[in-house]
C-alpha cells in the first residue's frame, strides 16, 4: 500500500510540475518552456578555414571533372609489383583516353603490348606483330583499363595536405584511411585490395596533376594458394580535357 500510496504521489508531483510549468509559459506569452524536456544539442559543423574552403572547392571540382563521359586525358603510370615479396619487372603503361574509348600500351622489361579500344570493338598486339581484333575483350575490360579514377575512392573523404609554396596552383591531399579497390577483373575471382597510402596531386581548378599510390591486393586463383601482391603506382597526367583522337589502327 505505501509503494502504491508513493507513485500516486509521484505522478501527482509530475502533474503539478508540468501544469505550473504551462502556467508560466502562458503568464510570458510563450511557449511551454524547454526547461524540463530539452531538444538535443544540434552537432557542431566544423568550421573550415579559407585555405581548407577552397580545397574543398578544388576536390569537388575533380570529382564533377572525372564524372564527364567524354573527359579526355594522357597518362603515364609507373608500377612496380612484388608477388609474395617476389619482385616483378617493372612496368610502364601509356594510355590516351577520349571518353570510353582509348589507345594505350603496357612495356615489361622490353616486351610491350598494346591495344585500341574503340566504339566497342578491340585491336591488340604484341612487339612488332600485326594489329588483330580481339573478341575477347569486354566492355568491362575495357573500363579496368581506361578508369584510372577507381583507386581515388570516395575523392570526397580525401584530406588536403598543403599548397606548394613554389607554385600555389598545385595542392597535395592524401587519404584519410585504407581505400578499398576492386576492378571488374578482380571482382570475377574474388581478388581484393586495399589501397593504405594515396598522395594525390591537383591543379586549383581540379585539374588532375598526378598521383602516387601502394596497395596489397589478395589474389586465388585456379585453387592455388593465396597470393599477396604489393602494388606501387605513380601516375602523370597531361592534356587533360584536350582533343584526343582515337584511331582503328591500319
Amino acid at each position: 500500500m505505501a509503494r502504491e500510496q508513493g507513485s500516486r504521489g509521484s505522478a501527482v508531483m509530475m502533474t503539478v510540475v508540468l501544469a505550473l510549468g504551462l502556467l508560466v509559459a502562458a503568464c510570458r506569452g510563450s511557449a511551454a518552456p524547454s526547461l524540463f524536456f530539452p531538444p538535443p544539442s544540434p552537432t557542431p559543423t566544423p568550421t573550415l578555414t579559407p585555405e581548407e574552403a577552397a580545397a574543398r572547392t578544388t576536390l569537388d571540382a575533380l570529382a564533377t571533372l572525372v564524372a564527364r563521359e567524354d573527359l579526355s586525358f594522357h597518362v603515364v603510370i609507373l608500377g612496380t609489383e612484388k608477388v609474395n615479396n617476389v619482385v616483378l619487372p617493372s612496368t610502364e603503361e601509356r594510355l590516351d583516353v577520349s571518353g570510353l574509348n582509348f589507345a594505350g600500351s603496357l612495356r615489361l622489361d622490353d616486351r610491350a603490348a598494346s591495344v585500341v579500344y574503340l566504339d566497342g570493338i578491340t585491336w591488340a598486339k604484341t612487339g612488332t606483330t600485326a594489329w588483330k581484333r580481339s573478341a575477347r575483350f569486354s566492355p568491362a575490360d575495357a573500363e579496368d583499363i581506361s578508369n584510372v579514377w577507381r583507386i581515388l575512392g570516395d575523392i570526397g573523404a580525401l584530406e588536403f595536405v598543403r599548397r606548394d609554396a613554389a607554385d600555389p596552383d598545385r595542392l597535395e591531399f592524401r587519404n584519410a584511411g585504407p581505400i578499398s579497390f576492386a576492378d571488374n577483373a578482380m571482382l570475377r575471382t574474388g581478388a581484393h585490395a586495399t589501397v593504405d597510402t594515396l598522395t594525390l596531386f591537383l591543379h586549383a581548378d581540379g585539374t588532375p596533376i598526378g598521383y602516387r599510390t601502394h596497395m596489397v591486393a589478395t589474389y586465388i586463383s585456379g585453387g592455388m594458394a593465396e597470393q599477396k601482391h604489393d602494388i606501387s603506382s605513380i601516375a602523370d597526367f597531361t592534356k587533360v580535357g584536350e582533343p584526343v583522337i582515337i584511331k582503328a589502327p591500319k
